[in-house]
């Protein structure tokens, strides 16, 4: 889900960027009012996916977080996507140039992919430790009479104390801290 919002904000960000574009880089008299509103008209409808289905999450987050008193940085977000939103849909209803469909699109697009890149690496991370923390073998040979026994006796590595000694096989992972006899 994550992913396909993140790609439809992508995609009316850049299709709101290409009726936007045009407006940023012409003079004065280059676009007619009729084509500069047709424009306006356009990245308002390409927005609205962009804001009801891409920037839901944030909205919903900002919404529990509301009921439940507390803060976090969804609502600030929420309320940012909101206001501009507005701000752009009265002043295009007013025949004002204020419009900012291309920066709600950009700003929920980047805040997307940053969430995405920090869910990934959240997750390799993690694959990381688990693959770590199961690669300590769960037991080991304890060598009870050492040096004068070589025979040992299997025990589980959450039974070994200080002082202890045990023997570990070439190529074997060792099950615990201590220092090479």
């Amino acid at each position: 889900r994550a992913l396909i919002a993140l790609g439809v904000a992508l995609l009316g960000m850049m299709q709101v960027m290409m009726f936007t574009v045009p407006l940023y880089f012409s003079a004065a008299g280059d676009v007619s009012p009729e084509a500069r509103l047709l424009m306006g008209w356009a990245g308002l409808v390409l927005t609205l996916p962009v804001l009801l289905f891409s920037a839901r999450s944030f909205f919903v987050a900002a919404w529990r977080d509301l009921m439940a008193w507390r803060a976090s940085m969804d609502l600030p977000i929420a309320l940012a996507i909101i206001l501009t939103f507005a701000t752009s849909t009265v002043s295009l209803f007013r025949g004002g140039n204020d419009l900012y469909f291309d920066s709600i699109s950009m700003f929920v697009f980047l805040l997307l992919a940053a969430r995405y890149l920090e869910s990934w690496a959240r997750e390799s991370s993690l694959t990381l430790i688990e693959r770590l923390t199961n690669a300590a073998p769960a037991v080991t040979w304890r060598m009870a009479d050492y040096p004068a026994n070589r025979d040992g006796s299997m025990v589980a590595a959450a039974e070994l104390r200080a002082g202890d000694i045990i023997r570990v096989a070439t190529g074997e992972a060792v099950c615990a801290d201590g220092i090479i006899v």
